[in-house]
Formats: C-alpha cells, structure tokens, sequence
C-alpha cells in the first residue's frame, strides 16, 4: 500500500513535501517486506542524483 501511495503521489506533480517525508519514514520502518522497505532509500538515491531532471519528467 506504501508504494502505490508513493507512486499517486509521485504522479500528481507536486513537489515531495511533509506527506512524502512521513510516507518514507513509515514505509522504511513498518513495512512487512524487504521490498516496501527498500523503496525510501532507493528513491531517496535517484533524487540526489538525478532531482533535477526528475522533477521535469512526466511520463
């Protein structure tokens, strides 16, 4: 559920605010699976690398 979320809230366009911090935070700690908690960290990478060009992506 913390992925879908993340990904409606990587949709709407808006740039990541409080919603997205809390949503990491509780994905990476209280996630049941590997996969759920290893979201945050990964996402987290591309932005440092690539936060710029993200933002201007729209798929």
């Amino acid at each position: 559920m913390g992925s879908r979320r993340g990904l409606e809230l990587a949709s709407a366009g808006t740039p990541p605010g409080h919603e997205w911090k809390r949503l990491s935070h509780v994905t990476a700690e209280a996630s049941l699976c590997a996969f759920g908690r290893r979201i945050p960290p990964a996402v987290h990478s591309l932005a440092r690398a690539y936060g710029g060009r993200l933002a201007k992506w729209n798929p």
